[in-house]
């Protein structure tokens, strides 16, 4: 029999990945290529992989059965091994519209927990993140997201249901990613970029609009800037950034026109 249920285990770290297919064999051989090449679909085992040089992985086929039970089989093994490579916990045919469980759900968190402490988590979303094809499809998946009242409202309301530890994570990362010079000039350079599309700027008018209707988003702007005024730090940085932008205009100026520049200094 030539389908079975297929085990990897990284016996550095005691995570399994289970897997099956109608010849198993043959997909183990398969599996060692994709590993190889850099290409496993699983990109957590991928990334252990890499960073092992392929070094303490063992394959196995550690059940044969017959084709019309494989699912039903795989789903056994993920149930009593808890594979940490496999992040969800049904086994289904196809991967897509999965519907996951609260138990699902409670496992992917484990997962995330371990391989970020593992340190593979952030090491995949680095890579992802360099790789141009991938930013732009995450852009355009996020474009569409954003033209969804329905999805606007979901992520409005898990937001508000994050705790409080969670928004001042985000809000140190804020900060700290502020403090990054490059970042600032990149940041200003896509302002300056959009401001100069019309639709963006009607767009960002009326969300400014929007805002200041609410009562409570005026209670609480007053109360940042009546916090901001009162910070000696926040008044000194506003008044070099002026300085600033007053030097970079004067020296434009006398780039332009230098004689006129100076005779009117006279």
């Amino acid at each position: 029999m030539k389908s079975g249920i297929i085990k990897i285990t990284n016996t550095a770290n005691e995570y399994i990945y289970i897997g099956y297919s109608y010849n198993a064999e043959h997909r183990i051989d398969k599996y060692k290529s994709s590993l190889k090449r850099g290409d496993f679909r699983n990109k957590y085992l991928q990334a252990d992989w890499d960073r092992q040089r392929g070094e303490g992985f063992e394959f196995e086929v550690i059940e044969a059965c017959g084709e019309h039970e494989l699912v039903e089989r795989k789903q056994y093994y993920m149930d009593v091994l808890q594979p940490t490579y496999n992040i969800i916990e049904k086994s289904f045919e196809s991967n897509k519209d999965i519907p996951r469980s609260e138990s699902a759900k409670r496992n992917f968190k484990e997962s995330i927990r371990k391989l970020k402490e593992s340190g593979i988590y952030n090491e995949i979303w680095s890579k992802r993140s360099e790789n141009p094809k991938w930013r732009k499809n995450v852009a355009e998946k996020n474009k569409e997201l954003a033209k969804n009242p329905e999805w606007i409202k979901a992520h409005k309301d898990g937001i508000k249901k994050r705790p409080k530890d969670w928004r001042e994570n985000v809000t140190k990362a804020a900060r700290k990613r502020s403090e990054n010079p490059e970042w600032r000039k990149n940041n200003m350079e896509g302002i300056r970029r959009r401001s100069k599309n019309p639709e963006w700027r009607k767009k960002n008018a009326e969300a400014m609009k929007k805002l200041n209707e609410n009562p409570e988003i005026r209670k609480k702007a007053a109360k940042t800037r009546k916090g901001l005024v009162e910070n000696p730090e926040w008044r000194k940085a506003i008044s070099n950034g002026v300085k600033r932008y007053y030097a970079q205009k004067k020296a434009a100026e006398q780039s332009v026109n230098p004689t006129e520049t100076s005779s009117r200094e006279k």
